[in-house]
């Protein structure tokens, strides 16, 4: 009994370890890198897909051990995989909802592409993201960097003392 909760416990500090290597460390840095008015800011997303690709390629090394594990790197990547489809319906099923019916050319269209995204999911997303950039291309606009990103307008990651002009 003594073995099995030195082993949990060796386990634990070795996960608490890896989470705080994969996620503080890229954190860290690059918070620390942005104080810098050349270095270019990235975004949650961007980062969370660096800590993600991290992850799975250790957990790609370690299934390649000789415990194995290959069953929970699969696992866990149809988990990513999913997770990642879902939130490309989300954002094209609230893309469709913010737009008026009016907007579209037939009286029910709003309904229908509702269906095809509801019934249709994967197909779905596709065709209407293609219908989407095809009908509505000002949309596209919307993806326009934030006005913090703009060093001539703002002076925040400048450190003390330093002027941007």
């Amino acid at each position: 009994m003594r073995t099995t909760i030195m082993g949990l416990a060796e386990l634990m500090i070795f996960a608490l370890v890896l989470v705080l290597t994969t996620i503080a460390v890229p954190w860290l840095t690059f918070a620390l890198a942005s104080l810098f008015s050349g270095f270019p800011r990235l975004r949650l997303h961007q980062v969370l897909g660096i800590v993600g690709v991290s992850a799975w390629v250790l957990g790609f090394l370690a299934s390649l051990g000789p415990s194995g594990g290959t069953e929970l790197l699969v696992f866990f990547t149809t988990v990513v995989i999913l997770l990642a489809f879902a939130g490309m319906w989300t954002r094209e099923f609230r893309l469709l909802m913010l737009r008026r019916a009016d907007e579209f050319p037939d009286r029910h269209d709003k309904l229908a592409w509702t269906f095809v995204l509801t019934v249709m999911a994967p197909a779905g997303v596709w065709l209407f993201g293609n219908f989407r950039k095809a009908r509505w291309p000002e949309a596209i606009k919307a993806d326009q960097p934030h006005p913090l990103d703009d060093p001539e307008s703002s002076d925040i990651g400048v450190p003390a003392g330093f002027s941007t002009s």
